[in-house]
């Protein structure tokens, strides 16, 4: 460029004045490709003189096989850089600095950003199993490089209960069906797609997590020391749902296991499973059922707990402990334990004779049926009748839980029938009688603590009747020239010295023949209270009278047991009796204590 500057005195032409002319954007330009498809940078201008330096990442770059660059010389045209076959490395800051010949001539900067998306590369998918209805989240693996990361995804063959996310390719939720899987992930960015398989093993529910399960709660504030009763069923799809008995109230739940994953390489079965479920109960504190299946022993173990408002402390919670019904009539037969048991419940030898505590023999009999079912009936020592029902445990196992005295106590424990000769039953029941003011019999309840329960232990088993031509308890067959075999019958407590008992009420000599054909010796001194006695040889129980003469009164009362197997495995007739005290004061014999007593029906030595 030349200024001609003219006015009257005449004119005057300035020097040459060179100039150039470069389109810069304002902002980087921002190219994107894939491997392998060439990308062109264009630097337009007009003018002499420029000179053009490219560079990459702040380094000098020339003309060879990776890079053509074009620096035109000619008045008016564009410079280039062309990426001949761009890879990840090629990815980068590209700038063009732009130089004029010009003196005080600024030089220009041109920025271009590329980016060279690359396929996705998806690694080795191999997840760990999981199982029915847990809580999953497996993300399939890839490369992270920003250049190769995926930007949608595909997958295809989830079990029901789990899905994915388009965007990161993580899968989540909870499978609602067992079985191994075949799963195929696709991932894709602009480049392209590819496509991975795998397997995911959801594995089913372990069997002996399944069916049907009882438990019993122990004593407790929560049930007002009367304890509790679970009964739970399960099923292979992983639902759960029972019955919270405490006292007398039932509280139904239900809902979803949680199952643990079985470890083991190319387990498909898991392993325990649990649960906790809060039971709101209507006018009273709400409760939280924490139970777990155990796989291994069949158990069910775990705690009912109050709720509290958080961060106050709840109360001692109530253990649980229970077994799954694991007979079946047609499969697993209970053919170890099969039958009519006879046993008694007896007090703590430190409480014999103790006048503020029955001291008859409580007894029961528990009849197993093949499929593992079990009905219990029997008889407290105070009269009160008992039952109880439900499925043999897998080490013979029997649950006791019964309500009595109008609510207000109850029997609780486990027996235990051993799978030998004579299904030895042993166990330990708590019996909790309340103070009861208007009874006759034990009004303070069981002394010396009227509301901690008493222990009684089970002693009994199997019983086999005998046949027409056998005696009663196993005793050997009548030997000739005797015609019959001899037992006795032995009274203590229930108001009397044992002097008084044996010389008032015992009967030392009876006679006893096949078919339970027994003769009493008539009322005196071989039988003082005139007793009577029958046994019923199928069931193993006995019942009879006695009546106790002083004077004018007379005091006729009942007694009744049954023969168990004793712990010398012989066999002996245990029970009760319970006997009006001789009125005093104002009292008659409508109105006087009751004291209950024993009997016990065994062989003549």
């Amino acid at each position: 460029y030349k200024v001609t500057i003219t006015n009257s005195l005449g004119t005057v032409t300035s020097s040459d004045v060179l100039a150039a002319v470069v389109a810069v954007p304002t902002t980087p330009q921002a190219v994107t490709t894939i491997p392998g498809t060439p990308v062109t940078f264009r630097v337009p201008y007009a003018g002499s003189g420029l000179t053009f330096q490219w560079k990459k990442d702040g380094s000098n770059i020339t003309d060879d096989a990776t890079y053509d660059i074009e620096s035109p010389t000619v008045f008016q045209s564009t410079a280039t850089l062309k990426v001949n076959s761009p890879d990840l490395p090629s990815a980068g800051r590209y700038t063009c600095i732009v130089t004029s010949p010009a003196p005080s001539t600024p030089t220009l900067t041109l920025t271009f950003d590329l980016t060279v998306i690359s396929a996705p590369s998806l690694g080795n998918a191999s997840p760990a199993a999981t199982i029915l209805n847990a809580t999953y989240q497996f993300d399939v693996p890839y490369d992270t490089h920003p250049l190769r990361k995926p930007t949608f995804w595909s997958i295809s063959g989830l079990p029901k209960g789990l899905s994915f996310d388009r965007t990161t390719g993580r899968i989540s939720g909870q499978p609602v069906r067992s079985g191994t899987f075949v799963i195929f992930a696709t991932a894709g960015n602009q480049n392209s797609q590819v496509t991975t398989a795998f397997q995911l093993v959801v594995q089913s529910l372990n069997a002996e997590t399944v069916g049907d399960f009882v438990g019993l709660v122990d004593r407790n504030a929560l049930n007002n020391s009367l304890g509790g009763r679970i009964d739970l069923k399960t099923t292979a799809a992983g639902s759960y749902s029972g019955t919270l008995t405490l006292g007398a109230s039932p509280y139904r739940f239900s809902g979803v296991l949680n199952a643990s994953v079985n470890s083991a390489n190319g387990a498909t079965v898991g392993g325990n499973a649990s649960f906790v479920r809060q039971i709101v109960r209507r006018g009273i504190d709400t409760v939280e059922l924490s139970l777990t299946l155990n796989s291994s022993t069949k158990l069910i173990t775990g705690t009912l707990t109050k709720v509290v408002p958080s961060g106050q402390s709840a109360p001692a919670s109530a253990a649980v402990n229970g077994w799954r019904s694991t007979f079946s009539a047609t499969n697993f037969p209970a053919t170890t334990r099969l039958g009519r048991h006879n046993f008694i419940l007896d007090i703590p030898p430190a409480l014999d004779d103790n006048p503020q505590i029955p001291q008859g023999f409580s007894y029961g009999w528990a009849d197993i049926a093949k499929d593992g079912s079990v009905t219990v009936s029997g008889k407290l020592s105070d009269g009160s009748d008992f039952s109880s029902a439900g499925p043999l445990g897998p080490s013979g196992q029997i649950l006791i839980y019964r309500l009595l005295h109008t609510n207000l106590g109850s029997l609780h424990g486990t027996l235990q029938v051993a799978a030998n000769a004579n299904h030895v039953v042993t166990g330990t029941t708590t019996w909790r009688r309340p103070v009861i003011s208007t009874s006759r019999l034990y009004p303070d309840g069981l002394l010396p603590s009227s509301t901690s329960p008493m222990s009684l232990t089970a002693t009994g088993g199997l019983y086999t009747p005998p046949t027409t031509s056998q005696l009663i308890m196993g005793i050997p067959g009548i030997v000739e020239p005797n015609t019959a075999e001899f037992i006795r019958l032995t009274f203590s407590n229930g108001g009397f010295s044992d002097l008084d008992a044996a010389s008032r009420l015992d009967v030392p000599t009876i006679e006893i023949r096949p078919t339970a054909l027994i003769t009493m010796p008539l009322r005196g001194t071989a039988n003082p209270a005139g007793a009577t006695l029958t046994v019923f040889p199928k069931t193993g129980l006995f019942s009879g009278t006695i009546t106790v003469i002083d004077g004018a009164v007379s005091r006729p009362e009942n007694f009744q047991g049954v023969i168990v197997r004793d712990q010398d495995t012989k066999l002996r007739g245990y029970g009760y009796f319970i006997m009006r005290q001789l009125p005093t004061g104002n009292q008659t014999l409508r109105t006087s204590p009751q004291l209950s007593g024993s009997v016990i029906l065994d062989e003549k030595p």
